[in-house]
């Protein structure tokens, strides 16, 4: 029974220990399950591209945030600055750059780990910009144009006006047009307008509100004949022009040619002329301009206006470089651009269809387009002067072309197809590195003048012989080594020059040159005259200066129509052939620098002997038959070993009597 009543006490005991301890525990709380999102806002403190602070409005029904950002915000990169409920969070996090350029959804978090998904729609405001900005016709656009043109915006009045040159075709306008950003025009920027009366263009902003400019073009007064002559006078005010601009009668100005009211010639030589302004233009009715030894450095687009132009030389000035409107110049007989610095041609030239003359000698030019051979008309081509390898290929087709000048270039041969130019009379081609021509030049049937002296001409080809209209021939300063016999039986040839060359012997060939009338034969090394020499009966001038001759053929006299003789400088000696006085017809002899110790008393006999020259021989003593030259004018004998001279030769009524001062006369 004690048993019991202790295990009583100790459960009694228990249980008021674990009641006490009941009793001393707190109540439990709930967690927050607060989870809104209070403000979205993009500050402009975090948004550099800001410049006020943005707030976006949240819809808390449908859980959207939505804002509207200004014109040219960058959607990407974005920095929010958020706002929640106490205890929550959110996700994306506060201040994260976001890209907005698309819906994001932000996650809200209560502390009770419930969830809210808020959805952003953040979007860009519509300009409402609807300016036109700028208004231009651009010459590049608008063929009428010589210039840009750019418009006057009156943005209060909306209008828009220009005034264009006098000649410009309205009906045909392009303008370019730039506007607000985002908006757009109507009719639209670069799209062909009549503007013979105004035009309304609508601009379109972007939030669909609009403006309407009209717009208002005008034209210049057509200036006047004498208006293009001020012009030309004023842009030139350091020139020799004295023209009296005050004066209404232009045609006492000095260049200026007016017919029927019109001016048809312009021609200022000399007169410093370094601008030829735009106003060119309006002297539509010139036939001729001559604007030679000026000192222009260009030449305006505007000249292709002068269809009317049938002779234009700008010879003699400082031009690089011509416009292709040359090539307008639809009515040009004779083009002269000599002495400039070109360097190159325009392409257009080949339009000009009634070209007959064109002149380009002394430029820079390199290369002909080949265009050149459109030119069917083309009689007269001068390309010297220039640093021409080889000639444009078109040049063959210019079947009217009868002369052609292209000395001075660095040609090396010239084309094959020469030949077939069967209206060519001449060719002047000195002065280049030519070695070599072609066989077809045989074809020239009609071909007077063969210039190619200053080459590296060694050799002819045979075809040569083929010329039979040639009287012309310069090969002067060439390699020859012997006389072409090409060209021994070219008996319609009068004069051949072989000067400075490195000829030994005259071959008996020489013979079938009948009609000869001048032979040059200075500066080569002939040691002798084949007896044939005296079969060229229509010889009148015989050059022989600087070679090696010790003698000479008797059947030199049978030169009857020779008029001068040039022996001077030789190695002559001995006794002169008596058939050298029997030259009836001879004014001029000379045999000066030789080695002659006597002259004959036939001397005398050549009655027609003007000028006498026996200069710096070894003679000791002149025959008196001298005196009996009546028509002697001009006598020297200086440099000889002569210590006395007859005084009928003294007496003589010479206009120069030359002798050393110990010749005394008698």
């Amino acid at each position: 029974m004690k048993i019991n009543i202790k295990f009583l006490v100790l459960v009694a005991l228990i249980f008021t220990i674990t009641f006490a301890c009941d009793e001393d525990d707190p109540e439990p709380v709930s967690k927050s399950s607060e989870k809104k999102l209070l403000t979205f806002k993009f500050l402009s403190s975090n948004n550099q591209n800001l410049k006020e602070d943005i707030v976006a409005y949240i819809d808390e029904d449908s859980k959207t945030i939505s804002a509207e950002l200004p014109t040219g915000t960058d959607l990407t990169t974005l920095t929010p600055t958020i706002e929640i409920s106490e205890k929550a969070s959110v996700s994306p996090n506060d201040s994260d750059t976001q890209d907005f350029s698309n819906s994001i959804i932000y996650v809200v978090t209560a502390e009770d780990g419930s969830t809210t998904n808020y959805t952003t729609t953040i979007s860009i405001e519509k300009a409402d910009s609807k300016s036109i900005i700028s208004f231009k016709f651009y010459a590049d656009d608008n063929s009428s144009l010589s210039d840009s043109i750019v418009a006057t915006i009156d943005e209060q009045e909306k209008t828009i006006t220009a005034t264009v040159p006098a000649e410009t075709d309205l009906t045909k306008l392009i303008p370019t047009i730039i506007i607000s950003d985002l908006a757009t025009v109507n009719p639209a920027s670069k799209e062909s307008q009549d503007f013979s009366s105004t035009v309304e263009y609508t601009v379109t902003a972007e939030d669909s509100s609009t403006s309407k400019y009209q717009v208002i073009i005008s034209q210049d007064k057509i200036p006047t004949e004498r208006d293009a002559l001020i012009a030309i006078y004023r842009a030139n005010p350091n020139s020799k022009l004295t023209w009296d601009t005050t004066s209404t009668d232009i045609s006492t100005w000095v260049g200026v040619t007016v017919e029927d009211d019109k001016v048809t010639k312009l021609s200022l030589v000399n007169d410093d002329i370094s601008v030829l302004p735009i106003e060119i233009k309006y002297l539509s009715n010139l036939k001729y301009l001559y604007l030679i030894n000026n000192q222009l450095t260009a030449v305006p687009k505007e000249i292709g206006s002068l269809i009317n132009l049938e002779e234009l030389s700008l010879f003699g000035n400082d031009l690089t470089e011509l416009p292709a409107e040359i090539g307008d110049l639809e009515n040009l007989i004779d083009l002269s651009l000599g002495s400039n610095y070109l360097n190159s041609i325009p392409e257009e030239i080949g339009q000009l269809s009634k070209l007959t003359e064109l002149t380009l000698d002394v430029n820079n030019l390199t290369e002909i387009p080949s265009e050149i051979g459109q030119l069917d008309k083309l009689e007269v081509l001068n390309l010297g002067g220039n640093k021409l390898k080889n000639l444009p290929t078109g040049i063959t087709d210019l079947a009217s072309l009868q002369r052609i000048y292209i000395y001075s270039n660095e040609l090396e041969t010239l084309p094959d197809e020469i030949g077939s130019l069967q209206n060519l009379w001449l060719i002047n081609a000195y002065d280049n590195n030519i070695a070599s021509l072609p066989e077809s030049i045989g074809n020239l049937a009609k071909l007077l003048q063969l210039k190619l002296n200053q080459n590296n001409l060694g050799t002819l080809p045979s075809t040569m012989a083929n010329l039979s209209s040639l009287n012309t021939l310069q090969l002067n300063n060439n390699q020859f080594s012997t006389f072409p016999e090409a060209i021994s039986n070219l008996n319609n040839l009068k004069e051949i020059d072989l000067s400075n060359n490195l000829i030994e012997d005259i071959s008996a060939s020489i013979s079938g040159l009948a009609n000869l009338n001048t032979l040059d034969l200075t500066d080569n090394k002939i040691a002798a005259l084949p007896s044939e020499i005296g079969m060229l009966s229509n010889l009148k001038i015989l050059d022989l200066v600087s070679n090696e001759l010790s003698a000479l053929p008797n059947e030199i006299g049978n030169l009857s129509n020779l008029e001068k003789l040039y022996l001077n400088q030789n190695a002559l000696q001995g006794t002169l052939p008596d058939g050298l006085f029997q030259l009836a017809k001879l004014q001029l002899l000379n045999l000066s620098d030789n080695e002659l110790e006597s002259l004959s008393t036939k001397i005398g006999d050549i009655a027609t002997l003007t000028h006498l020259l026996i200069d710096n021989n070894l003679l000791e003593a002149v025959p008196q038959e001298i005196s009996k030259l009546k028509q002697l004018v001009y006598f020297s004998i200086k440099g000889n070993v002569i210590t006395s001279i007859p005084n009928e030769i003294c007496t003589m009524s010479l206009t120069d009597f030359i002798k050393d001062d110990t010749a005394i006369c008698e």
